[in-house]
């Protein structure tokens, strides 16, 4: 029988191969702002391309520190919404995050997808604190939200990597740090967790 975690992979691996998968699970807010304006569904074609640009450098090139410079890069540009309301109840959960305060964060991501839920960083972030506290099932739930509007995120293959393996199921979990890897070669605990599955999997095909 397949694990949650598969279902979730092989859903993404579709999407990200062009097939329509079905509708997300609806997430009720907490406390969005009532006359918040959304941010533009998707990046403005300068930003696209910029982004564009650094994922193929970051695909291709072999230097860790290089590519540690080129993925902050992406980072930040994927911090930038495009609507002030939101930047703005970004930076608050990031400050929240510095003072160590990660139920304020949550909410205040809760409030972020709510109002842009096209904002594919609102959904990462949430999930990867959902991750860190040990929340899988709402960890997932996200990690499908941010596959399914951006196959690029590394991070989010990863967790999903390292969800899949400690549940056991070692070869969708490769399939997943492979597919981190595709985007981020130089990215060394995924690189190091996948050469390891590749064994104990002994070359199964995936």
């Amino acid at each position: 029988m397949l694990t949650r975690g598969a279902l979730l992979l092989g859903a993404v691996l579709a999407l990200s191969s062009g097939v329509a998968a079905a509708a997300p699970p609806r997430t009720e807010p907490l406390n969005p702002p009532k006359a918040a304006k959304p941010p533009p569904a998707k990046p403005q074609p300068d930003q696209a391309q910029r982004l564009d640009m650094l994922y193929e450098r970051l695909a291709t090139t072999k230097r860790p520190a290089l590519a540690e410079r080129i993925a902050a890069m992406i980072e930040a540009m994927r911090l930038e919404s495009g609507s002030d309301t939101v930047d703005l109840l970004t930076g608050r959960a990031l400050d929240a995050l510095k003072r160590k305060d990660s139920d304020a964060a949550i909410r205040l991501f809760d409030a972020v997808v709510a109002i842009a839920p096209d904002y594919v960083e609102g959904w990462n972030q949430r999930a990867m604190l959902y991750y860190a506290k040990g929340d899988f099932g709402r960890t997932m739930r996200d990690l499908h939200e941010v596959l399914r509007r951006d196959p690029r995120q590394w991070e989010a293959w990863g967790a999903l990597g390292r969800i899949l393996e400690d549940s056991g199921d070692d070869l969708h979990a490769l399939a997943a740090y492979r597919r981190a890897l595709a985007i981020y070669p130089a990215l060394q605990g995924i690189a190091t967790r996948a050469e390891r599955l590749a064994a104990r999997v002994d070359g199964r095909s995936l």
